[in-house]
């Protein structure tokens, strides 16, 4: 599959979380300032004194506001929410959905003193609300779960305030700063029913800049067989200006495998993964596979910048497994997307696991990595009937299944 987050000169970020300025929940207890319902907001409610023993807990009230989106992306977000809820007791999170004229309602009650405690925001409103000096900056949220790495630098600039602080932190991505960069001015009218029109002044003096693909980087060390090794990239493809932590974490955790084997790199990508098996086992044989033609081509790409003279891969751009012989494969490798454009679903999960068991050999291992709160194990027992954790960190877990 294409990646977790889009990524490129083309694409720049439409929307992020944002925090309210002096916009602290309502507890039983009075006024106080609380930290955002967002991934760092655990650790930092976690960080503010506790009650004593003697004395009833205060509960904070925080209220997030969103606009409407896909029911596979609101049931996850619920299950963020409940699992924050669950690690802060003290923090009851009011979630609202706006379900038109999102920006609108969101200004009215910023003047009215009624807004939201957090908030998504459109890059393109971002700043002039950071100019207007209502949002709150969100560095002091940041912990050491919350990887700023995860995130391409002009994701981040987009909420970034001329006083080098943070506003917002990304949410998905959007096509419309294409227009600003490579036509000229752009603005958008109001919302209809999720729909608004675009326009844009073409400027006769805009120069495009030469394209920067492919793009090449250097993997660090401490990762595997593939240490070092030099990845290629085409636009559009996921991380193509660094490693992701993800796929740190499962190159670091990759099977020892020997022999001649058939190995699949399910969802490759720039191929790193793919790359990795064959640098470890040499007389394995790889095929890469994505849905993606930009994919497919960085993989190929990656697999002749490291092993020139040894061609025992094949490139394929399909639909996961779909077309595979059944019990052709050995070994499938896969760090699957859990993004859909804007959308936050397991779909292409559920696909590429159900594909795999079907392409695998009896004794034939799928191995995955995924971020802890999507529960892959859950799906791979109902499709495999098994799922072992191979290693794990805070962040993100490595699962094994095998083929019965």
């Amino acid at each position: 599959m294409q990646g977790k987050w889009m990524t490129g000169t083309a694409v720049t970020l439409i929307s992020a979380l944002a925090l309210t300025a002096c916009g602290g929940g309502n507890s039983n207890g009075g006024a106080s300032s609380s930290p955002p319902a967002s991934a760092p907001a655990s650790s930092a409610a976690a960080s503010s004194p506790s009650p004593s023993a003697s004395a009833p807990a205060e509960t904070t009230e925080v209220t997030f506001a969103g606009w409407s989106s896909s029911p596979e992306e609101q049931a996850l977000l619920q299950q963020v929410l409940d699992e924050f809820q669950a690690q802060n007791p003290e923090i009851k999170v009011k979630y609202e959905v706006i379900a038109d004229q999102y920006m609108d309602v969101i200004k009215t009650r910023l003047i009215g003193g009624e807004a939201p405690d957090v908030f998504y925001l459109d890059a393109f409103e971002a700043p002039g609300l950071i100019g207007q000096n209502v949002l709150e900056p969100l560095d002091g949220y940041v912990t050491d779960d919350f990887d700023l790495a995860d995130f391409e630098t002009p994701m981040l600039d987009a909420f970034k305030g001329t006083d080098g602080k943070m506003y917002g932190f990304p949410k998905d991505t959007s096509t419309l700063a294409l227009f600003e960069r490579v036509l000229g001015p752009t603005r958008t009218s109001l919302a209809e029913q999720k729909a608004r029109l675009i326009f844009c002044t073409p400027d006769p003096e805009l120069v495009p800049k030469p394209s920067p693909w492919p793009h090449s980087y250097r993997l660090p060390e401490g990762i595997g067989a593939a240490s070092g090794r030099t990845v290629v990239n085409h636009a559009g493809v996921f991380c193509a200006e660094r490693l992701d932590v993800g796929t740190r974490f499962l190159l670091a955790n990759l099977p020892p495998r020997t022999g001649a084997e058939h190995v699949v790199d399910l969802g490759c990508g720039n191929g790193v993964v793919g790359l990795a098996a064959a640098l470890a086992n040499p007389e394995a044989r790889v095929t890469f596979v994505d849905e993606s033609y930009q994919a497919v081509a960085s993989a190929e790409a990656t697999y002749r910048a490291n092993l020139p003279d040894t061609w025992r891969a094949a490139f394929v751009v399909g639909d996961g497994l779909a077309g595979f012989a059944r019990g052709s494969v050995d070994l499938v490798l896969n760090n699957p997307p859990f993004h859909s454009h804007q959308a936050t679903t397991d779909r292409a999960a559920w696909r590429m696991f159900t594909g795999s068991r079907a392409a695998l050999r009896p004794g034939g291992e799928l191995w995955v990595v995924g971020n802890r709160h999507l529960g892959y194990h859950v799906k791979l027992k109902r499709i495999f009937g098994n799922a072992e954790v191979v290693a794990a960190n805070r962040k993100f877990v490595v699962l094994r299944a095998v083929r019965r």
